[in-house]
């Protein structure tokens, strides 16, 4: 995924911030991001601070292993069923509940486009902080509900059925990319 938004700008250093101050309020413990918990939960400065990084920090994350709660993260911050996003990473829900109840790490192409989403989710937010911002708009269900609708640009294909490829997120990145600078509406 593209280092989006990378730099100085006002609009990006406020994201950073709220991100890190959400997940320093938290500290160290262990959450669970559940049903109607604010969006700037850990999942969510997560999902910002993976699409402000660069390729290196993605990188070195994937490979110390993402915890397979990370996927039921996600799932709750775009309030989708759990089943649904597993399908569409190509993840075996039996896979994942395994790790998780071993305490295992996601396998290194499972846990890189874990890491995928959560850019695409950070880089929602990112896009209409630039733009303004939006108090009321969660960047994690817009994300939800723009990978479950049929998209021109893929042939009127989905974008949900691209995220169980490296190569398949790296499109819908780029597609993102197009919608953030205008070059597609």
């Amino acid at each position: 995924m593209k280092s989006r938004g990378r730099g100085s700008s006002p609009g990006i250093e406020r994201i950073r911030e709220d991100a890190m101050q959400s997940k320093a309020k938290r500290g160290t413990q262990h959450s669970r991001v559940k049903q109607g918990r604010d969006p700037r939960g850990e999942a969510f400065a997560f999902c910002v601070l993976m699409s402000i990084a660069d390729g290196w920090t993605r990188i070195a994350v994937v490979e110390q292993g993402v915890p397979a709660h990370v996927v039921e993260d996600l799932a709750a911050l775009m309030d989708v069923p759990l089943n649904f996003l597993t399908r569409a990473l190509g993840i075996s829900a039996a896979t994942l509940r395994r790790h998780r109840r071993d305490f295992k790490p996601l396998a290194t192409g499972d846990g890189d486009r874990a890491i995928g989403l959560a850019c695409l989710i950070g880089c929602a937010a990112v896009m209409v902080q630039e733009a303004g911002g939006a108090d009321d708009f969660d960047p994690a269900r817009w994300i939800a509900t723009w990978l479950k609708s049929p998209v021109p640009a893929l042939a009127g294909r989905r974008p949900a059925e691209f995220l169980s490829t490296r190569s398949g997120l790296t499109l819908i990145d780029d597609l993102l990319g197009k919608i953030r600078s205008g070059t597609y509406a």
